[in-house]
């Protein structure tokens, strides 16, 4: 399991020098050297999920995020249960 911690401080990384989308779009940026780490789907709703609670710059896009895939089994109090997501996607026993 990730300490909240290392999260606080990935999410502060991400904040400062990530980038998130939520459309698809090309990249015209072949003469820029980027190191690239992506994630898509459910994955990319943990990884938002994750961050949510220490976001700040990119908190509008990582709650897009969080609401289009929140959709797919919404509760009545409309409240992700991250550990329930963790045991359905098998990151813990």
């Amino acid at each position: 399991m990730i300490r909240d911690t290392d999260i606080a401080y990935l999410a502060g990384l991400f904040d400062g020098e990530g980038s998130i989308e939520f459309t698809k779009r090309k990249d015209g940026t072949k003469y820029l050297m980027q190191y690239r780490w992506r994630c898509t789907f459910r994955d990319a709703f943990y990884v938002c999920c994750l961050l949510f609670p220490y976001a700040h710059t990119k908190l509008p896009k990582i709650q897009q995020i969080i609401a289009h895939y929140s959709k797919m089994k919404l509760k009545e109090d409309n409240v992700i249960n991250l550990e329930e997501y963790k045991v359905m996607k098998g990151k813990i026993n």
